[in-house]
């Protein structure tokens, strides 16, 4: 027994089925690839780190975007090690540290934050060193190591003040 309702629906046209897939599948395809080229945008410094020669192929898909290649920049797989800062003579310090790179792709060199604190560990002075001023090396090499050693001149009302340090690696 058939309703009124079902005698009143159409069926649809088998080529209009066909070609309503066809319009979803399309869609589903422009929309993954939209998601790709978000992900390369994204990622670009990342994959350049893991694979060069792919640099020249993300560098023209920026183009458009208004966006560049640039080195892998990862603070957190930077380690801070063996630092130390101490008094050579009179108002000049040395500061000295490892920095060293757990990735498994080259990074770029950070620049460094130097926080010299008194005897209640509160910051006296604060000073940055872009990695330039370091003369670092422009990539650290995966797992590799750069050694700094820099010295520092302080005013001397300072001398008597500082009491500790702390040195933090990050990225302008």
């Amino acid at each position: 027994m058939t309703t009124s309702d079902d005698a009143e629906t159409p069926a649809s046209p088998a080529w209009l089925l066909a070609l309503w897939a066809a319009f979803q599948s399309l869609l589903a395809l422009v929309l993954f690839m939209v998601l790709v080229v978000q992900v390369l945008i994204a990622e670009r410094d990342h994959i350049a780190a893991m694979e060069p020669s792919i640099k020249p192929w993300l560098q023209t898909l920026c183009q458009p975007f208004h966006c560049k290649v640039d080195h892998w920049k990862r603070v957190d797989l930077i380690q801070v090690n063996d630092s130390s800062f101490n008094k050579v003579k009179g108002s000049v310090y040395e500061l000295s540290a490892t920095l060293v790179n757990q990735a498994g792709a080259p990074v770029a060199a950070p620049s460094l934050e130097l926080t010299l604190t008194d005897a209640q560990n509160q910051a006296v002075v604060r000073h940055v060193f872009l990695a330039q001023e370091l003369e670092a090396p422009t990539l650290i090499r995966a797992g590799g190591e750069w050694p700094i050693q820099h010295s520092v001149l302080l005013d001397d009302n300072l001398n008597d003040r500082v009491m500790g340090y702390s040195l933090v690696a990050f990225y302008p």
